[in-house]
């Protein structure tokens, strides 16, 4: 039906001849061509140079139709009157006035206030592209490493823990094995093995404690010095005056790097810091000294000797350690040496307290050793095996 209404529309219309649309082809000799385009493309030889051309063929789509366009209206010209002077109502004349006092009154923007700007929209642009970057898919990615990582750190760590459980009872043994036949070194180093696995579980209790305490005794034994305290303080005492200030701070320095073995009443003393403010500490009595004109003074304040020592007594202890400060004063005459609090500590075993050279002490019998030794190990939380 509606091809029957679009015959009958153009029965009554004139039939338009199309006019012919020409085409102008260069060759790549430098020959051009011209032609008519046909309702079929074309295939043209040039003559010159016998290379073969190609031309699209006319449109089969109508020219669109221009639609007419409207004339526009102009706009009635107003009268120019040369002679009339223009006044503004009051009414006018004063929102003018307004306009141009707020234009004047607004305040410039300062120096910090546009670095402020400045440095607000430069951080509001660097969110938004630290943002823009984690799309959905890099999100999902990088939580997949972080869980493959943290993973991964688990096991090992678990691997490590199963390890250090399935040797610690093998150091240990081999420790205590090196204890009884006095090979002190391999002691030490079997302990120490013990120690980093101990760390590795985590382990604080009661078996863990003795066998740090084990290391410790053991690491003390290996660099003990070979003379006593006294006796190196006496060779200083006698060449003392001889050296220079260079060789005198060469032998205390010396000094400080031995470890000893102390065992000595200590009570509790007040002393005067440089500052002029009076402190608590625990002095080291000896009853006697190698040079009475040069008294020896030992001081040790780690925070634990606080409930050791009440402040009313002196309490006898078997301390191992070095000494972090030796130094001679000039007025007394007197020598002030301070055990090292990080690395000197109460001994507590007496199977490597008789290795030391010192179970056959005139003043105490072995029972009375072994019950000090007892009462140092409950000090430090632990009982001796």
């Amino acid at each position: 039906m509606s091809q029957w209404i679009s015959k009958a529309a153009n029965v009554f219309k004139r039939e338009t001849v199309e006019a012919p649309l020409p085409f102008e082809i260069a060759c790549e000799c430098g020959q051009s061509h011209t032609g008519i385009r046909r309702a079929r493309h074309q295939h043209i030889v040039c003559k010159a140079c016998g290379g073969s051309l190609f031309v699209l063929p006319k449109d089969s789509y109508p020219q669109p139709v221009e639609k007419p366009r409207k004339a526009k209206k102009r706009k009635k010209e107003q009268p120019v009157y040369d002679d009339v002077e223009v006044v503004d109502s009051p009414i006018r004349s004063r929102r003018k006035k307004k306009k141009k006092n707020k234009a004047e009154a607004k305040p410039q923007p300062s120096a910090f206030a546009n670095l402020s700007n400045w440095l607000s929209s430069r951080l509001t642009y660097l969110v938004q592209s630290f943002l823009g970057l984690w799309t959905p898919f890099r999100m999902i990615f990088l939580a997949i490493v972080v869980i493959g990582g943290v993973t991964l750190y688990w096991s090992i760590l678990e691997y490590q823990r199963t390890q250090a459980a399935s040797y610690l009872a093998a150091y240990v043994e081999a420790g205590k094995a090196a204890v009884e036949d006095q090979a002190w070194i391999e002691a030490r180093q079997q302990f120490s093995l013990a120690v980093e696995a101990l760390d590795q579980l985590g382990r604080t209790d009661n078996e863990a404690q003795s066998i740090r305490q084990l290391q410790r005794e053991t690491h003390a034994m290996t660099r003990l010095s070979d003379k006593t305290l006294f006796e190196l303080l006496d060779e200083i005492d006698k060449t003392f005056p001889d050296l220079t200030p260079e060789q005198r701070d060469i032998e205390i320095t010396v000094l400080r790097d031995k470890w000893f073995v102390l065992t000595a009443p200590i009570r509790k003393k007040q002393i005067q810091t440089e500052d002029g403010e009076m402190v608590d500490t625990f002095e080291i009595v000896f009853p006697w000294s190698p040079n009475p004109q040069r008294p020896v003074t030992i001081l040790f304040a780690p925070l634990e000797m606080k409930s050791w020592v009440p402040p009313d007594r002196k309490v006898s202890l078997t301390i191992a350690g070095t000494f972090s400060d030796v130094r001679l004063n000039s007025i007394t005459n007197e020598w002030t040496l301070e055990l090292d609090p990080a690395k000197s500590f109460l001994w507590a075993n007496p199977e490597t307290y008789v290795g030391l050279g010192f179970g056959g002490e005139s003043f105490e019998t072995p029972e009375e050793r072994d019950a000090r030794l007892a009462n140092q190990a409950a000090m430090l939380g632990m009982t001796p095996e």
